[in-house]
């Protein structure tokens, strides 16, 4: 019997309706309102769940923040990075996609069009973003789109508190960092102490170096998550935490 997480996750939300309870989403871009597929978006808004979604690119989160207000969900939106709180707190280097890349077609004006998924890319580590240097073809290299910007970083906890949201209501966090998603998994703690066990955690495992996909899973275990693997994300739920 092979495990669907999506249909699973599909029956588990519809289960838990209501608006005192949050989704997180780190790495939103600007998300499936701009025809982006992400299958959990879905799920969240039909339980009429509240969403925060975090996109730390002023361009994106502004195209972002435009959808959201069309919508009749209660979305909040945060124009920040998340780190862990060794680095958090400051204002750091952000490597992005120029914004003459489009957003949504991925064409950049007078020249050919790129994948248009290429402006989803976004890390605080340079060398992420040029893992994919071979999607950019003829005159043009990667490096000749990649932005520097400066972001200010915030950790789970301090995302949190700025936005009014008590860690207890969050039943869902979902990372796509570009390869940031392992730190922050395992800077926080998800016990009766930190009041903050969401029911899912989703996070992207496709950029990990080994052995980071085992020791991320091996921490969520500590905290009574059962996990898998599908797609290059990590599926993770721990049924009663909320």
């Amino acid at each position: 019997l092979q495990l669907d997480p999506i249909f699973m996750l599909e029956r588990l939300v519809a289960m838990m309706p209501g608006k005192k309870r949050w989704d997180v989403q780190i790495g939103a871009h600007a998300s499936a309102q701009a025809g982006h597929n992400d299958p959990t978006e879905k799920f969240f808004e039909k339980a009429g769940w509240s969403g925060l979604l975090v996109e730390p690119v002023p361009q994106i989160h502004a195209l972002l923040d435009s959808f959201v207000r069309k919508s009749g969900r209660p979305i909040k939106t945060a124009n920040v990075a998340i780190c862990p709180s060794t680095t958090a707190g400051e204002s750091l280097t952000f490597y992005s996609i120029h914004h003459k890349v489009n957003v949504t077609s991925g064409k950049i004006a007078g020249e050919r069009k790129v994948p248009h998924w290429l402006s989803q890319l976004g890390s605080l580590e340079k060398e992420r973003i040029m893992q994919y240097k071979h999607w950019v073809k003829g005159n043009r290299t990667i490096e000749d789109l990649i932005e520097e910007i400066k972001v200010e970083c915030l950790t789970v906890p301090s995302l949190l508190q700025r936005y009014n949201i008590h860690p207890s209501e969050v039943v869902a966090m979902v990372i796509d960092a570009q390869g940031q998603d392992s730190k922050i998994v395992q800077d926080l703690s998800y016990d009766a102490v930190t009041q903050f066990r969401p029911a899912f955690i989703i996070y992207e495992h496709v950029m990990f170096r080994h052995p980071e996909r085992q020791i991320t899973v091996a921490h969520l275990w500590k905290f009574g998550y059962t996990c898998w693997y599908h797609n290059g994300n990590t599926w993770c739920i721990k049924l009663g935490a909320t």
